[in-house]
C-alpha cells in the first residue's frame, strides 16, 4: 500500500527537478549574459554621446568587453540587432527570452500534470478505504506539490 502511494509523489517530484532544471539553466543563460546587471554600468551612462559610449565598452583593439551591455541596454530591440556591438548581446536576451519563457510553459505543464497524475492515481490506483481520505490524499499532495513548484521554485534556484 505505501509503495502505491509513495508512486504519484515520486513521478510529481521528477516533473518539478525537470522545471527547476530547465528555469535553473534560464537563469544561468542570464547570468552569463549579463543581461541584468546595471550595476557595473556608471552612474548617468545613458546621458553620454555614443561614441563614448561605444568607446566606454571596447577595448584599445575595438574588441567587445563585459560592459557591452550599459551601451546596448540604452538601445531599442531594433537597434540591438542592427548595432554591431550589440548582436551577440541580442541574440543573449532572445534566447534568455526563449527560455525562461519554456521555463514558465514547464512550470505550467508539470502543475497540469500534477494535478492529473494525483487525481487519477488516487481514485484508481492507490486503493482508498473511504472517500473522504482519498480527497484528503488528493488535495494535501497536490497543495504541497504546486506550492514547491510554483512558489519555491526562485527560491530553490537563486539559494545562495
Amino acid at each position: 500500500r505505501f509503495k502505491r502511494r509513495a508512486n504519484t509523489p515520486l513521478s510529481c517530484v521528477l516533473m518539478i527537478l525537470a522545471s527547476i532544471a530547465i528555469t535553473a539553466v534560464a537563469e544561468r543563460v542570464k547570468f552569463v549574459a549579463k543581461l541584468d546587471t546595471p550595476e557595473e554600468c556608471p552612474l548617468e551612462f545613458e546621458t553620454w554621446d555614443v561614441d563614448k559610449q561605444k568607446a566606454y565598452v571596447t577595448d584599445e583593439e575595438g574588441d567587445i568587453t563585459d560592459l557591452v551591455h550599459c551601451y546596448c541596454n540604452t538601445l531599442g530591440s531594433l537597434e540591438q540587432a542592427s548595432d554591431k556591438l550589440c548582436q551577440e548581446f541580442y541574440k543573449n536576451t532572445i534566447f534568455s527570452f526563449l527560455l525562461q519563457g519554456f521555463a514558465i510553459m514547464m512550470v505550467l505543464g508539470s502543475n497540469m500534470f500534477i494535478t492529473i497524475r494525483i487525481n487519477k492515481l488516487a481514485k484508481s490506483y492507490e486503493k482508498h478505504h473511504s472517500m473522504d481520505g482519498e480527497e484528503a490524499s488528493v488535495f494535501y499532495r497536490t497543495f504541497v506539490l504546486k506550492f514547491i513548484n510554483t512558489g519555491c521554485l526562485y527560491l530553490i534556484i537563486n539559494f545562495q
